[in-house]
């Protein structure tokens, strides 16, 4: 009875080791910056990123930490290996004219490579994962080893991978931010003429209605510009372009209601006064 338990014990341990399941966790960081054999196109994003924060090229730098869990299930001799990725967390200069855009200068894709080994025996699978959302995809290997052996895990070689596509995301987004700054300060001097014009000015309706409309134009150009979601302005609005909007179109309704409210008046008052002399 004590022999056939201690052999179900053992048969119960075999069979835990042969269906077991691990994690194990990898940190990598890669530094962005301007030093020889960098790739060209991030070199261009160190670029535009310097213009827009007032340092030189030279000290313009950012890293990028990846963080990765390994997930490991053995079924006798056959093992899984799937690779999970963190959301890349992305430190250093990334700011363009006071905006952050750490979203744009996430890879295209990351290259990596995980080493497994044991005494006597190594294994090396090379992985490239595409970045979408700041997040590399997930990745799943497989290996048949029926010896048993003792692994030990590495993730070795991380490379970002910096495309054309990578420097236009930047590009536009830098774009979008100049043009917040030239909207904004377009919508200011138009603001100012808007003030100017008196809507009681019936000797020069036209001219006056011609200049509500251009007026119009303006505010419709700036709305129309879609920097309200290209750039998050709910969570960051240096100049205040949302609230400077707001006042513009309702100064700029005010003042055409105004106008047509005279404009109606004068009409009224010139229609009746023409009534009284056709029945004089």
């Amino acid at each position: 009875m004590l022999r056939a338990f201690t052999l179900l014990l053992l048969l119960s341990s075999l069979s835990m080791q042969a269906n077991a399941q691990q994690d194990y966790s990898f940190t990598n960081q890669v530094i962005v910056n301007s030093q020889p054999g960098q790739q060209s196109s991030s070199v261009d994003i160190l670029k535009i990123l310097s213009s827009g924060n007032g340092k030189t090229l030279r000290n313009t730098n950012y890293t990028v930490i990846a963080q990765q869990n390994l997930k490991v299930n053995r079924q006798a001799g056959n093992y899984s290996f799937l690779i999970r990725n963190q959301p890349l967390n992305i430190q250093g200069d990334v700011t363009y004219r006071g905006f952050t855009i750490t979203e744009a200068l996430a890879p295209y894709s990351v290259n990596y490579t995980l080493k497994i080994t044991a005494a006597g025996f190594l294994k090396e699978f090379p992985i490239t994962a595409d970045v979408i959302n700041l997040k590399p995809g997930e990745t799943t290997v497989n290996l048949i080893d029926t010896n048993n052996r003792n692994f030990t895990y590495a993730v070795t070689g991380y490379k970002l991978n910096y495309t054309n596509k990578s420097l236009k995301t930047v590009q536009q987004k830098a774009a979008s931010i100049d043009d917040y700054f030239q909207k904004t300060t377009f919508l200011d001097q138009n603001f100012s003429l808007l003030q100017l014009i008196d809507p009681y000015d019936y000797a020069g309706y036209r001219t006056l209605m011609a200049r509500i409309d251009q007026s119009q134009m303006a505010y419709e150009e700036v709305n129309n510009a879609s920097l309200l979601t290209k750039l998050d302005l709910e969570n960051y609005d240096p100049a205040r372009l949302q609230e400077k909007l707001i006042a513009y179109n309702g100064l700029l309704q005010n003042k055409r209601t105004e106008a047509l409210r005279v404009f109606s008046t004068l009409h009224q008052v010139f229609y009746s006064r023409g009534n009284d002399a056709m029945r004089d």
